[in-house]
């Protein structure tokens, strides 16, 4: 099957475009048009933190580009579907374990945008008699994020630092909880979401397993042989952090298993494989 991703330069979809089953088409940053009939959509902002200081960017990166693409894919007549890479994001405080039938209640721009477009993916589809996927994920780690920073993918950012023996603070001291999958296992899921899944549909990805997320850290810490300091952030966490991002999180991920799909990177391992590798960076 061809696909044609759109965002292909991105953290997890580079992933995809080394390890899938697929053959992949990726398209340039400025077109807005697929150049198959199955698409794979990652673009979209990247952290809550825009809303501060650029109001229009998670809007304009996440609903009106997708609108164009959306409107040039139905003028093909495809015979093929439109899957969207969401973000676990949009359920916020729902209680945990998280599933794809749980209420969302989004806060930040960022997570209230992506809630939007799927909203938006949904309409445009039924409307029009297209296929959808919507694939949420939870976090993603493993593998290399040049634009990880505190904002996005800050396990990795954190790692780094520890690699360099620099001292770092925890939200809440670490002491919350959260549902991280390897990018090869996420690489994977999203395979089978493409290739054996029914359309229309909404799909949790993630591990289904809730780790405290000081464990890792120090797990990272061992793993590195750093002499990194470990202190609390003031306060537990900023009040904009505690405002738009639940606090702990774990997936329910049985539609996913139920399709054969399994987690097959341990944590440990995980880790100490990105260890092993941002420490040959540093």
């Amino acid at each position: 099957m061809r696909v044609s991703i759109f965002g292909p330069t991105g953290y997890i979809a580079s992933a995809f475009r080394k390890q899938t089953q697929f053959e992949c088409i990726p398209i340039e940053r400025e077109s807005r048009e697929p150049l198959s009939d199955d698409v794979l959509y990652f673009i979209g902002s990247v952290d809550e933190h825009s809303m501060l200081t650029d109001v229009h960017l998670d809007i304009d990166t996440n609903l009106s580009i997708l609108v164009d693409v959306l409107k040039v894919w139905r003028a093909r007549k495809p015979n093929g579907c439109f899957s969207f890479i969401g973000s676990w994001f949009v359920y916020n405080q729902s209680p945990i374990p998280v599933t794809e039938q749980a209420p969302c209640s989004p806060l930040g721009f960022y997570s209230v945008a992506k809630l939007a477009a799927e909203r938006l993916i949904e309409s445009y589809c039924r409307v029009y008699n297209l296929p959808f996927r919507i694939l949420r994920l939870a976090n993603v780690y493993g593998g290399h994020d040049p634009g990880a920073s505190r904002k996005k993918n800050a396990l990795q950012w954190l790692i780094g630092k520890m690699a360099r023996n620099e001292p770092i603070q925890l939200y809440y001291d670490g002491r919350f909880m959260r549902d991280y999958l390897h990018i090869d296992d996420a690489v994977r899921a999203i395979d089978v979401c493409l290739s054996d899944m029914p359309t229309d549909v909404t799909v949790n990805v993630g591990s289904g397993k809730s780790v405290e997320f000081r464990r890792i850290i120090e797990m990272a810490r061992d793993a590195l042989g750093s002499t990194s300091e470990i202190t609390p952030w003031p306060g537990g966490a900023p009040d904009f952090h505690k405002t738009v991002q639940a606090k702990n999180f774990r997936m329910d991920v049985r539609f996913l298993r139920s399709y054969g799909w399994l987690p097959m990177v341990p944590l440990e391992s995980g880790i100490k494989k990105m260890c092993w590798d941002l420490s040959h960076r540093v």
